[in-house]
C-alpha cells in the first residue's frame, strides 16, 4: 500500500464495518478480528487455515447461498 502511494497508485482504503469476533484494534473506531466485513462490502475470514475457522466459514457461505437470489 505505502509503496503504491508512493509512486502515485490511488490506493482506497476499505475500512471494517462490523467483526463477529473482535481482536485487533486499528484506531481508536475501529477492530478487526475473525468475521470482518468491510465497507458493508466483503467479509473476510481471518485464520481460515485453522479448523474451528474453516467450520465458521463455510457456515458463513451456507448462510450466503440460502439467501441469494436464483437465478
Amino acid at each position: 500500500t505505502y509503496v503504491a502511494e508512493e509512486r502515485g497508485v490511488p490506493v482506497d482504503l476499505m475500512w471494517p464495518t462490523s467483526c463477529d469476533v473482535p481482536m485487533w484494534r486499528l484506531d481508536d473506531r475501529h477492530r478487526f478480528g475473525h468475521g470482518t466485513t468491510y465497507d458493508d462490502g466483503f467479509w473476510h475470514a481471518f485464520q481460515v487455515r485453522m479448523r474451528s475457522h474453516q467450520r465458521a466459514f463455510v457456515k458463513r457461505c451456507d448462510e450466503f447461498v440460502a439467501g441469494a437470489p436464483r437465478a
